[in-house]
């Protein structure tokens, strides 16, 4: 509804909806845990034996 008072409202808050989006998006605790370790960066499944 930014558009109705200020044009400079609605660019604020179009800015500020976005931060909020890319936040929630890529700089989330739960995309780090669906996401875990990229493959070989972890720890070794195989015994130190072999």
């Amino acid at each position: 509804l930014g558009w109705f008072i200020d044009p400079v409202i609605f660019v604020l808050s179009t800015l500020l909806l976005l931060a909020v989006l890319v936040r929630r998006q890529f700089f989330s605790a739960a995309r780090e845990a669906v996401l875990g370790q990229p493959p070989g960066k972890g720890p070794s499944m195989r015994p130190d034996s072999q």
